[in-house]
């Protein structure tokens, strides 16, 4: 990321790491708590991107992580995120190798109920480029 700064692709970085990063809510069942890994705010082309990031270390099973997808979708309904910056971060998994993004991809896009561009899984080595790509 540093590089991608200094090279001039990225124009600002704004982040918060854990536990600051951490979002509370009220939800049906009650308080309701997100631990992503890192909250991103990145400067590209004019535009802000906005990012929760989680380091999958293919240590949880997909569907551990499916359910961290889950609670990401129930947050993103809350509202809240979207009332303090105007936009929901989409959430981009950085995986460790190809073979685990694929699956985890796959198993994603089986999630029929998951709002489409909300998540994206890049490897370590895809993770600056993914990061600082604008979907239009």
């Amino acid at each position: 990321m540093s590089l991608a700064v200094r090279d001039g692709a990225i124009e600002s970085v704004e982040y918060e790491s854990e536990p600051k990063c951490w979002r509370v809510w009220s939800g049906i069942s009650g308080r309701r708590l997100l631990r992503p890994d890192l909250a991103l705010a990145l400067g590209v082309d004019g535009y802000e991107l906005r990012w929760f990031c989680e380091v999958d270390r293919a240590t949880e099973s997909l569907s551990t992580v499916l359910g961290k997808c889950r609670l990401y979708v129930e947050y993103y309904q809350a509202g809240g995120e979207q009332a303090k910056h105007g936009v929901f971060p989409r959430v981009c998994w950085v995986v460790p190798d190809d073979e685990r993004a694929e699956r985890l991809k796959e198993a994603i896009a089986r999630e029929r109920q998951f709002p489409g561009g909300l998540f994206t899984v890049a490897t370590s080595e895809q993770a600056v480029q993914a990061l600082s790509t604008i979907n239009r």
